[in-house]
């Protein structure tokens, strides 16, 4: 991974902190177990030892009755002396049964005591044992005829117990290190694993699984780094998100579109040169940082990622061309700090789809007002249809071959309290992508159905055999559009043939076989039904021959360069001859000038609608309009 700055170092490993808690643990368990062992031995070794002793001391008290009760010193001397042949022994005295000393027997002395120091008590006269410096001591009573006639006592020394205590704690402790050797020898195996663990934990931590590119948290981490450390010198950020990754999704599968990620993962990396760091920040979305990049550059960056994008990519057998928008933004002149540069480049790639997909765009303050304002009107919607401040404007539909009107075509407007007039350009987006398109659009419906039972019901005559054109959305279609029109009219009382419905190329193809179900049963009621904006979609022949239309209208893009443009008056003049062939009426948009109207009207188009006819004006204004053309009987409309 180029960039390292993510790992950041801190506690020790996992599996060095495992080694070192189980030797730790191994290490206090057995230092406690020898200590409880060893404490164990002494005193156990000891009672041994008391219990020798005790035992010595009987024997030489039975023995020395008969000297103690004859005064026969010697005698007594020679009992004492047979116990030498207990090594641990080293005096014995013995008393008479007034305390004086009547025999000792003396052997080496224990290390550690002093020669006066042993056997010097006077016993007090009754059976007991004791310890003092290294010694241990027993007495016992010298009987005859059950008459106590003195008192022995013996002193062993506790050396020898010492050594075997020693003895065992030096096993012990030569146990304990072998055991803490096989244990360590363990732990290292155990060791081995959990560190390749943790390394491909520390991987998902910071690696994307599908691109093989650092992920979202590394992108986060690199740029709080690049934030304190290139805060003189700066650094771009690109963001870069696959334009319709969904349909290669649905059209090929997930797998593909993983494998699809995974090329255009190491396309970037490989191509936007080492100074440039890649990440996947989630889902169908790049980042590209380039530290010390400057806001000159953005442009050049936005080329080069462009030129990437429209390199066709093998993915197994498919050959995928997949495009994308690119939003670009520069620390520290276009914010102040990482977390408001990757807003900026964000805001800056919504701008780049919004003009289109396949682009890339700079950031400028000017389009965080505008998402604002967007914003502002996306949380405002709700209350703009539930308050009535949506509103209807009407632009005329005009017969070409005498210059009669004969329709209309509602446009929805929002009388914003503060804003003022707000065009759908502004608003229908948003509510397409809130879902809040469901509600305008069924304002706009039964709204424009009621004006035109006004209309047809009205004291105007010309205004009574009006149609109106309204505009659906893709949502209103899968929502059941045939059902939400019928309702509309049987409120308004207005025929269906009164009624236009027009719907987008591409909303009609989402899903055709629905639609075509859905415009079949309108069409069938005897609402008519038109493709608004046609040749700007896909104009394919093959869906074009399936659908229930009954009118095509040509979209300004060809209109607005007739008749000089050659190119647009054969697409054009194509348009119109496929809709005759057809048995559809042909309507054509975007209409400014006299020439184009004469233009369309020779090349065998029905109707027009542009501003060269009338711009979009309220209802009354179409009354106003129509009792002019009937006094005057003008033609063609007078310009508003």
């Amino acid at each position: 991974m180029k960039n390292s700055h993510f790992y950041q170092e801190g506690e020790p490993k996992l599996g060095r902190r495992l080694v070192v808690a189980a030797l730790q643990a191994a290490g206090l368990s057995l230092l406690l177990a020898g200590v409880l062992m060893s404490v164990y031995a002494y005193f156990s070794l000891r009672d041994d030892l008391h219990e020798a002793i005790r035992v010595q001391a009987r024997v030489s008290a039975y023995n020395s009755a008969a000297p103690i009760l004859f005064e026969d010193a010697e005698a007594a001397r020679e009992t004492l002396s047979a116990l030498r042949a207990a090594p641990a022994v080293v005096c014995a005295t013995l008393h008479r049964v007034n305390g004086s000393l009547f025999a000792r027997y003396e052997g080496a002395a224990p290390p550690g005591v002093a020669q006066n120091e042993r056997c010097t008590d006077l016993h007090n006269g009754e059976r007991r044992d004791w310890h003092r410096a290294g010694m241990l001591y027993a007495s016992e009573p010298v009987m005859q005829d059950k008459r106590v006639i003195g008192w022995i006592v013996i002193g062993a020394s506790m050396a020898s117990l010492f050594d075997r205590v020693l003895a065992y704690v030096s096993m012990g402790l030569l146990s304990a290190a072998l055991a803490l050797l096989l244990a360590y020898l363990q732990v290292l195996r155990i060791r081995k694993d959990m560190d390749l663990t943790e390394q491909r934990l520390e991987r998902l931590v910071y690696v994307d699984p599908v691109s093989n590119l650092p992920n979202r948290r590394a992108a986060n981490s690199e740029l709080e780094f690049l934030e304190r450390t290139q805060a003189h010198s700066g650094f771009l950020l690109a963001l870069l998100d696959l334009d319709d990754f969904k349909l290669v999704n649905d059209t090929f599968g997930h797998a593909t579109g993983d494998a699809l990620l995974l090329v255009m993962g190491a396309r970037l990396t490989s191509q936007l040169g080492q100074n440039a760091s890649i990440y996947r920040f989630g889902g169908d979305e790049f980042i590209v940082l380039v530290p010390g990049g400057l806001a000159a550059e953005k442009a050049q960056y936005g080329e080069r990622i462009l030129q990437i994008f429209g390199q066709a990519a093998m993915v197994g057998s498919q050959s995928i061309v997949v495009h994308g928008s690119v939003g670009l933004a520069h620390f520290p002149d276009d914010a102040p700090d990482a977390s408001t540069l990757l807003r900026a480049a964000d805001i800056a790639m919504y701008r780049a789809k919004q003009s289109g997909k396949n682009a890339y765009a700079s950031f400028d303050s000017s389009m965080d007002v505008q998402l604002r304002r967007r914003m502002r009107l996306l949380s405002e919607l709700r209350r703009a249809i539930d308050c009535n401040e949506l509103m209807l404007e009407y632009q005329p539909i005009v017969a070409l071959s005498d210059g009669s009107l004969v329709g209309v075509e509602a446009l929805v407007r929002w009388n914003h309290p503060e804003l003022g007039l707000i065009g759908p350009v502004e608003f229908i987006p948003a509510a397409e992508e809130s879902g809040l398109i469901l509600d305008v659009g069924h304002w706009v419906l039964n709204a424009a159905c009621l004006q035109l039972s006004h209309w047809r019901n009205g004291e105007v005559e010309q205004l009574r055999d009006l149609y109106v054109a309204v505009n659906v959305s893709a949502k209103q279609l899968s929502r059941g559009l045939s059902e939400q029109v019928l309702a509309a009219l049987a409120l308004s009382n207005v025929p269906p043939q009164a009624l236009q419905i027009e719907i987008t190329e591409y909303s009609l193809v989402e899903a055709l076989d629905t639609n075509v179900v859905q415009l079949a049963r309108l069409r069938a009621s005897g609402v008519k039904v038109a493709i608004d904006d046609f040749g700007t979609g896909l104009s394919s022949l093959g869906y074009l021959k399936r659908l229930p239309i009954d009118k095509l209208k040509i979209d300004r893009t060809f209109v607005k360069d007739l008749p000089g443009s050659a190119d647009d008056a054969a697409i054009a003049m194509a348009i119109v001859s496929l809709a005759h062939n057809l048995g559809l009426e042909i309507v054509a948009e975007g209409v400014e000038t006299g020439e184009q109207a004469a233009w369309l009207r020779t090349a065998g188009c029905n109707f027009g609608q542009g501003y060269f006819f009338s711009r979009s004006v309220s209802a009354l204004e179409i009354e106003r309009t129509f009792v002019r053309q009937a006094f005057s009987m003008e033609p063609v409309l007078e310009h508003s």
